[in-house]
Parts: C-alpha cells; sequence; structure tokens
C-alpha cells in the first residue's frame, strides 16, 4: 500500500504506463489502461516535505564511454572476420565447382 501514497505515485504510474505500451491489445491491456485513467492526476511540488531527495549522480561517465568503445571495436573486429572467414568459405567453394 506504500506505493500508492503521493510519493510513489509518479514513479509508479511512469513505469505502469511504459508496461501499458508494451502490452498487446488484451483484456489486460484495457484493465490496466482503465486502472491508469482512474489515479488522480497530482502535481508534485518539488520543496514539499514529502517529495524525495534525489542524490546526485555520482556516475564517471568516461571510463564507463572508453569501455563501450573498445567493447564495439572487438565486436566490429570480430563480425568482419566471421564475415571475411564466411565469403572466402563461399569463394573457395565456387572455385573448386568451376574446376
Amino acid at each position: 500500500m506504500d506505493l500508492l501514497s503521493s510519493v510513489h505515485r509518479q514513479p509508479l504510474c511512469t513505469v505502469l504506463s511504459a508496461l501499458l505500451m508494451l502490452l498487446p491489445q488484451s483484456e489486460a491491456f484495457v484493465t490496466l489502461h482503465k486502472r491508469l485513467q482512474a489515479v488522480p492526476a497530482l502535481v508534485s511540488i518539488d520543496n514539499s516535505p514529502y517529495a524525495p531527495k534525489v542524490p546526485p549522480c555520482r556516475i564517471e561517465f568516461a571510463p564507463l564511454m572508453t569501455h563501450f568503445k573498445a567493447a564495439l571495436a572487438r565486436r566490429q573486429t570480430e563480425v568482419r572476420s566471421r564475415h571475411r572467414d564466411l565469403l572466402s568459405g563461399v569463394v573457395t567453394q565456387m572455385r573448386s565447382l568451376k574446376h
């Protein structure tokens, strides 16, 4: 029941709305849609004493981006190598069929 408090209502509605986008148009979709429509739209004020305090982001993005680029480069090299090997095999087969 704590999720129904005004503090948690907006994040919960956001998550359920995202889930609604993933559901096929079925009975579950209609039920969730109707329940989301029944939630009263409340405006939250940031300086409310009940507003959750979000800590500052302490994620170092530069090392993550470097790691991502390195992983992407490795993946591209692997895919290109696989494609090159596949094409070489096809060319070898075609040459053997000609002779």
